[in-house]
């Protein structure tokens, strides 16, 4: 899923510069073709006035004057079309003098610059196109948390499943899977437990979430799994605490002080012992750490 994400707004950033590209690419084929036709009009009348000038002085008869007319009439109304070089056959045609060839020349040299401009200016953000996301996948799979990602739909699940055990057992098999590729998962450590402390396994939840505490750095994350640490331990015991578990609170509360975990095992543990002095001050810091919560209620 997240791979098709990706391609799918690859695909659509791409758009926003090759559709300009295309465009501009367009725009400028009509210019040039704008170009030759100015260039063909140009010449139809420097060339009729050429034939009016010879008519006039006596080097043509009218017969020779209009066949020569017909045909520069014929020659403008195919200016569209090509040689083999890329170039309007009907200008070749009637470039008589050299007048004539150096206002060629000027519209060929303009015609072939824009050309080469166009080639240029469309190549650069196209070959940038292609290199921006091969930078950005290498970038991201060296610097990025690929990892999580593509573990976030076992993540979710655990989150969602509410007393379901297949679904448990399913994401036990998975997550397993993922930390025996890869025994560096803090978070795949942490779902793992939680969905062994789902199936009441708590020795093996206490072990996953052991493994993952000492892969977190020191931050709310780690405090996070402490608790659940300190908790699993806490039923292992038989619902006592001892120096071990004391140890793991101790530690977490040194990170975050009102980590709820923590702070609900003291409670409950103050109540069990029926000293609620003790049990309403852990309960005063619940409600303070989050008071809309249920547990808060």
């Amino acid at each position: 899923m997240f791979w098709a994400l990706t391609v799918g707004l690859l695909l659509l950033a791409s758009l926003f510069i090759i559709l300009p590209v295309w465009l501009r690419s367009r725009e400028e084929n009509g210019e040039s073709a704008e170009l030759r036709k100015e260039a063909n009009i140009a010449l139809f009348h420097e060339r009729s006035f050429e034939l009016e000038n010879d008519l006039s002085a006596g080097n043509l008869d009218q017969g020779q004057f209009d066949s020569l007319l017909i045909e520069l009439q014929k020659s403008l109304l195919a200016d569209t079309s090509f040689n083999d070089q890329g170039e309007p056959a009907s200008v070749e045609n009637f470039i008589v003098n050299s007048s004539q060839k150096k206002t060629f020349n000027k519209v060929s040299n303009r015609k072939k610059d824009s050309v080469s401009r166009l080639s240029a200016t469309n190549l650069i953000p196209v070959i940038l196109a292609m290199l921006i996301p091969v930078l950005a996948y290498s970038l991201y799979g060296q610097w990025g948390y690929i990892d999580d990602v593509e573990l976030m739909d076992l993540f979710q699940r655990t989150v969602n499943n509410t007393g379901d055990p297949g679904e448990a057992q399913a994401l036990i098999v998975s997550l397993g899977e993922a930390v025996q590729a890869d025994e560096e998962r803090p978070w795949a450590w942490y779902f793992l437990g939680e969905n062994f402390a789902n199936l009441s396994m708590f020795t093996e939840a206490e072990i996953a979430y052991q493994r993952s505490s000492v892969l977190f750095d020191e931050g709310p994350e780690k405090a996070l799994v402490l608790g659940r640490v300190a908790l699993a331990k806490y039923i292992n015991s038989g619902l006592e605490f001892n120096q071990e578990i004391l140890d793991v609170i101790a530690q977490a509360r040194e990170i975050n002080p009102n980590e709820v975990s923590i702070l609900q095992l003291l409670a409950a543990d103050a109540e069990q012992r029926e000293d609620y002095t003790v049990a309403i001050q852990y309960w005063r810091l619940l409600i303070q750490a989050n008071p809309n919560s249920e547990e808060a209620q």
